[in-house]
């Protein structure tokens, strides 16, 4: 967490771009599945086979390549001020998450996440979707920072005069599903690009 940013939350929008990491390649979650290192948080659990070929929305861009279903897979590193993306809507609705980042549904302050699932999903869950729930069903790795969670707990603790430790432990158990906390957010991309991912800053 920034000294420059004392309330990152504020700065949630601002920042997006620059907080959530992309990293994609060719089968790279074995590597990852196979646990942390020692002493490290919570370490990654096994993922499922892809099912679809792409999470790029257009589900075309992989064409060219004449790539395969198992061919292409991401790993989204969130991280820093864009680490409330990573809390289901339980934690969106408990927490004035949407108040602080500016994010509305309609008239009101957002309190679902927004970039868990979308209100407007097609008929077909095949359809490739820019949502965490599409990315995570079809067998595309999710990784938070711990050390952001941390801090977020902390941050939002002070705002309610409660246990930060309780706060964590709330927004621990309330991850989106299939996101796996990491000890931070460079760690997970390291892991990833060990396991022979490319790294992309998401823009």
């Amino acid at each position: 967490m920034s000294d420059d940013h004392p309330t990152p939350r504020r700065d949630f929008l601002a920042q997006l771009a620059g907080s959530a990491i992309v990293i994609a390649g060719s089968a790279c979650a074995a590597p990852l599945a196979g646990g942390s290192a020692p002493g490290a948080g919570v370490g990654p659990a096994p993922v499922p086979s892809p099912v679809s070929p792409s999470p790029v929305p257009t589900g075309r861009a992989h064409e060219a390549l004449d790539a395969g279903d198992s061919d292409v897979q991401a790993v989204i590193v969130i991280r820093h001020a864009a680490i409330p993306m990573a809390f289901n809507n339980a934690m969106w609705a408990k927490y004035p998450i949407g108040k602080d980042a500016k994010i509305k549904d309609g008239r009101d302050w957002a309190t679902r996440n927004p970039y868990l699932s979308s209100k407007d999903a097609g008929p077909s869950a095949d359809v490739p979707s820019a949502t965490l729930s599409w990315l995570a069903s079809h067998g595309h790795v999710l990784l938070g920072c711990n050390l952001a969670t941390l801090g977020f707990a902390s941050s939002y603790a002070a705002e309610t005069h409660a246990d930060s430790h309780a706060v964590y432990e709330d927004l621990k158990a309330n991850v989106v599903p299939g996101l796996i906390l990491q000890p931070n957010g460079v760690y997970a991309v390291l892991r990833a690009q060990e396991a022979g991912c490319t790294y992309f800053k998401a823009s």
